[in-house]
Parts: structure tokens; sequence; C-alpha cells
């Protein structure tokens, strides 16, 4: 029944978030076999939204997921009119999102990005959850992620922790910041605001409850200019303020550049 619920979109990757894309896949190939009709089918495109690498690899992971799981309706299956139209309409929606993915890849930037003296790259540096992150802080590190793949080329690993070696960016309330020579005030930055830091240990993109989100966006998009100034440059300055929507109440600092 929650098939044909108006937000469905929403509420069945709520449903199934708990199980393996793989396993999502299979509880719908199952709904299909029970009971065939168009919501069912339709599940399948609903698939992976939550949860997932918002990467280009993990893009492609769910694409080439939902392409097998396509593969494995039965033609039995669509002698049944409304499961074959529905098939149908989403392989022609899974050519479109597997042509835009592979425009992506082809037009990923080049910029070279270099924190407290080390260059960016996948086994230099990682993004740093605390042990148990919020939702907001999740989700800021997952934007973070895709926003420098887009800009780099480089996909980061998100962690709970660098005892590989790697130069860590933390997003959030991290219990190993002062270790890193980080002191980040949550209690002046309030509801929405942000820290940002760099020194030759680490880097921090630390707020609020929803001030690490605004941090997020601000590195991510429209201030891509202003992150390059920053871990690169050094042109913004200690003090500098960190503006997006309106937010002024956060700080920029350039230290060990």
């Amino acid at each position: 029944e929650a098939l044909r619920w108006p937000d469905a979109k929403l509420r069945i990757p709520e449903l199934l978030s708990n199980f393996t894309l793989e396993e999502q896949y299979n509880i719908c190939l199952w709904a299909i076999v029970s009971n065939p009709n168009e919501y069912v089918v339709r599940a399948m495109d609903y698939v992976g939204t939550k949860g997932q690498s918002l990467t280009l690899a993990g893009k492609t992971r769910l694409l080439e997921a939902k392409r097998a799981a396509l593969g494995r309706v039965s033609d039995k299956q669509k002698e049944n009119a409304e499961v074959k139209e529905a098939v149908m309409k989403l392989e022609k929606k899974l050519e479109e999102e597997e042509a835009a993915l592979a425009e992506s890849k082809a037009n990923l930037g080049k910029c070279k990005i270099t924190l407290g003296g080390v260059k960016l790259a996948a086994d230099t540096m990682a993004v740093v959850l605390p042990l148990e992150p919020t939702l907001p802080e999740k989700h800021a590190a997952e934007d973070f992620v895709d926003h420098i793949e887009q800009m780099t080329g480089v996909s980061l690993d998100i962690v709970n922790n660098v005892a590989d070696g790697r130069y860590p960016i933390f997003i959030g309330r991290n219990g190993a910041l002062h270790d890193y020579g980080f002191d980040v005030d949550y209690a002046k930055l309030g509801l929405e605001g942000i820290h940002m830091e760099v020194n030759k240990n680490g880097a921090v993109l630390a707020g609020g409850r929803r001030g690490v989100l605004h941090e997020e966006i601000a590195v991510g998009k429209a201030g891509q200019r202003r992150l390059i100034a920053v871990v690169e440059a050094g042109r913004a300055g200690p003090g500098a303020p960190c503006l997006r929507r309106g937010i002024n109440h956060g700080i920029i600092r350039s230290n060990g550049l």
C-alpha cells in the first residue's frame, strides 16, 4: 500500500534504508512476483536514493545495480501489460541517467588543491566524521566529497579515523580535534554558526546543528573560489568572514598553509 502513497519516492527509501542495495532490489523483485503492477516496478527507481554515496563511484554502483535488477525481471512477468510498460519507462529513464553520468565523468574539473602543504589525492587525504555522526554531519560529508570530486576529479573516502596517516578533513564535532591543534567554540557558534580552519595537521569544517550543512554549502558550491583561495593562495587571512546565504557569523582560519 505504501507504494501508492503520493510521497512513496521518499517513504520507500526510508523503509528499506536498513537493507543493502542488493537486498533492496531483491525485495522489489520479490514484490513484482507477489503483486505485479506498475507501482512495485516503479519502486525500483526509488531504491538507493537514501544512504548511498553521492560520488560518481557511488552513482555508478547504483545504476549498475539497477540495470542488473531490471535484467532479472522475466519475460513471463512482462506478460503483464502494466509491468511491461513500467519496465520500459524505467529502462528509458535509466539510459538517460547513464548518459548523464558518463557526461559528468567526462567533464570533471582539474582543480589542484593543497591543504597544509599536502596535495589533495585519495591516498593522501580523507574526510573524517565523528564515531556517531549526526544526520546533518553525514549529509555534509557526502555533499563535500561530491563537490570536491566535481572540482578535482578526486573521490575522497569518508572514514571515522585516520589511522592510516592520511591528512584529515574533519567534518562536525570530532573528539580528536584538540589532538590536531583545533579549538572550536561550539557555544559561540550557536545553531547556525560555522568554523573553517586549516593547519599543517589537518582541516576542520564544523558548526552548529545546521551550521555544518551551511559550511559544506559554502565550500562546495558558491564558495568554490573561496575554498581555492584559502587552501592554495592563502588569500583569506585569519579572521576572514565566511559569507554564504547571509551567514556571516563564522570564521575562516588559514594557518599553516
